[in-house]
């Protein structure tokens, strides 16, 4: 699945177990109804938030999880969700995605170049 927003939080790494780590990654998306998702890095993919800085647009490739856990006092059963994240891009802006040197530069006109 792919989810695209804005990067609005990056946790810190946290390690719940000597082989389980996580953090959570919070996108925004924009329009009339924004929403905020939550979603997580787990081991070796932790670190591929690293390079993006908040506010960047990012697309998110990710595998929707879910279990189920009965409360052993209780009996009663929960179920839970989770968004693990496994692969991060950039999304190109539209000032970004036009070659430099077709950008207009109003110091040098627009004339050609031959």
């Amino acid at each position: 699945m792919e989810f695209q927003g804005k990067l609005d939080f990056v946790g810190e790494v946290q390690q719940i177990s000597e082989k389980f780590a996580k953090r959570e990654i919070w996108l925004n998306t924009e329009g009339d109804y924004p929403q905020t998702v939550n979603f997580q890095l787990v081991n070796d993919k932790c670190d591929l938030i690293d390079p993006f800085n908040i506010g960047d647009e990012l697309k998110l490739f990710f595998n929707l999880r879910g279990r189920k856990w009965v409360n052993p006092k209780t009996d009663e059963e929960k179920c839970f969700n989770t968004l693990d994240a496994w692969k991060i891009e950039a999304v190109a802006t539209q000032s970004e995605a036009v070659p430099e040197a077709l950008k207009y530069d109003e110091k040098e006109g627009n004339d050609l170049p031959f």
